[in-house]
């Protein structure tokens, strides 16, 4: 199942969505010198998605400066069987990163949450799709989603 959230166009695999925002400008306020003589750069720009599946639920936060992307990911996981946190991180420009998640299962469920920060340099400026998965092992639920991130 693919849908689209929000204004954002940022779709959802797999999961049920609970919501999707643009936060615009994270920093304080932003100056630029017309007089003077250098670049000014914009403002951090943060785009978020998050979703659900069972009792997994997941925050996928992307904030750009430049061609520098700042991707946050947090998960909870409410009855956690097993180890739970992201698999694989798709920066949209063809590469990605990998967490081994450890293979076990145990007896009682407990509550879980963590948190990922992963910085990434794209080396063109542009509009990429990034996604990312995260795994509750030993239960159904699994989360992907998918995020537009803009570059440069």
């Amino acid at each position: 199942m693919a849908m689209v959230v929000g204004a954002l166009g940022a779709s959802v695999l797999w999961v049920t969505p609970v919501s999707a925002r643009s936060t615009g400008t994270t920093g304080a306020a932003h100056r630029c010198h017309t007089t003077r003589r250098h670049h000014c750069a914009s403002p951090p720009v943060s785009e978020s998605v998050t979703g659900s599946s069972g009792g997994l639920t997941v925050t996928f936060t992307a904030t750009a400066s430049g061609s520098t992307v700042d991707f946050d990911i947090s998960y909870t996981e409410a009855q956690a069987y097993g180890a739970v946190g992201p698999a694989v991180l798709s920066f949209g420009d063809g590469t990605s990163q990998g967490w081994g998640i450890p293979q076990y299962c145990t007896a009682d469920p407990t509550a879980v949450s963590g948190d990922r920060q992963v910085t990434h340099d794209y080396e063109s400026a542009g509009t990429y799709s990034s996604s990312v998965t995260v795994v509750a092992n030993c239960t159904p639920d699994h989360v992907t989603l998918t995020l537009p991130v803009t570059a440069g």
